[in-house]
């Protein structure tokens, strides 16, 4: 990062905030007992490290973490069922809600855990750098360890997030991207652009411009199920912008009845 200062101060504070988050005490079982499971370390990774960096709270609320060395779904199960509960997201990863014994928050907590083995592609180096490169968005791509407290930011996704003016642009990873995803992808592109503020890149509008018809695919519910985390209703001019600014008519206009018709 060119600004030292700037990304030594992001350290001190996200690592502050984060041993001030609800989350903190069950994090630190999941680091416990998966050390103890196999020397399994855990990565805080993509939107906690975006939203902490874009809001001005200083708050942590939703925590993912990804697992480093964990050797099979069978040891990731019986580590966090040994604490709580848990269901699997469509996403392939888990949502890990801890029991009181382990988490003391009145409120219902809840973490979201991934293998490192499945954010990589075969043949793929299994390393925190790789994994997060594999994620949606430059801005997503970004881990931060633990244990020894620094960012894994092999994109850029700091710098772009950190440009308070909002002209650098983010852009899609669509270098492996997963048969059956595009449309997807597209959606996630929109939604975060029209969220967030930061336009998309030239590259990233070309390819969502060649690979629209991936929309077909999808239902309106699925459309909305993409959306499901924001107030769209806030963003409507944004969301209209995006799509009719990028994508052909049809495709724009598919989008946005599908987000904001009765």
């Amino acid at each position: 990062m060119k600004n030292e200062n700037q990304y030594k101060d992001l350290i001190i504070s996200f690592d502050k905030a984060l041993r001030k988050c609800n989350q903190w005490n069950s994090i630190q079982w999941l680091m416990d007992k998966f050390a103890n499971a196999g020397n399994i370390k855990l990565w805080v990774v993509g939107g906690t490290i975006r939203d902490f960096i874009l809001e001005t709270s200083n708050m942590i609320i939703d925590v993912d973490v990804i697992l480093q060395n964990c050797p099979d779904f069978d040891v990731l199960e019986k580590v966090i069922s040994s604490g709580g509960t848990f269901s699997r997201n469509m996403m392939g990863g888990y949502k890990w809600y801890p029991s009181k014994e382990v988490s003391s928050e009145e409120e219902e907590i809840e973490i979201d855990l991934w293998r490192m083995e499945e954010a990589i592609e075969p043949g793929d180096e299994c390393t925190p750098e790789v994994a997060v490169m594999r994620f949606d968005l430059n801005i997503n791509s970004l881990a931060w360890s633990l244990d020894e407290k620094y960012f894994v930011n092999p994109l850029g996704g700091l710098e772009i997030l950190m440009d308070k003016s909002r002209k650098t642009p983010m852009e899609l990873l669509t270098e492996k991207i997963k048969p059956g995803n595009a449309g997807r992808l597209i959606l996630r592109a929109v939604k975060y652009s029209a969220k967030l503020g930061i336009p998309l890149g030239d590259a990233t509008k070309k390819w969502m411009r060649e690979n629209e018809k991936e929309l077909d695919s999808l239902s309106d519910e699925k459309i909305k199920y993409v959306f499901r985390s924001i107030d769209t209703s806030s963003i409507k001019k944004e969301v209209e912008d995006c799509c009719t600014g990028i994508l052909s008519n049809d495709y724009g206009a598919r989008i946005v009845k599908a987000l904001f018709s009765d």
